[in-house]
């Protein structure tokens, strides 16, 4: 993925026996445009979702060094 592109991704759910199944299609513009104005509900990211993204990850950027770090130790002792 780029950034300043549009993506169009469009998700399939399906239920199963015992639990759901789904795919996911990226779509080219038109098709994209096309399945949008057929949904009612859709999500485009503006300025303020940029920025509360940010601040989320902001926020976990420890946990998730945290969680590198255990796993290198496991890892390394796995190999010993």
């Amino acid at each position: 993925m780029e950034g300043g592109h549009t993506y169009y991704i469009q998700q399939h759910v399906k239920m199963g026996g015992f639990r759901a199944r789904t795919k996911l299609d990226v779509l080219d513009g038109a098709a994209g445009q096309e399945a949008l104005a057929k949904c009612k509900k859709h999500g485009t990211l503006t300025d303020h979702g940029r920025e509360k993204g940010r601040e989320i990850a902001r926020g976990h950027r420890k946990d998730t060094q945290d969680d590198l770090d255990r796993r290198a130790r496991e890892a390394a002792e796995d190999k010993k």
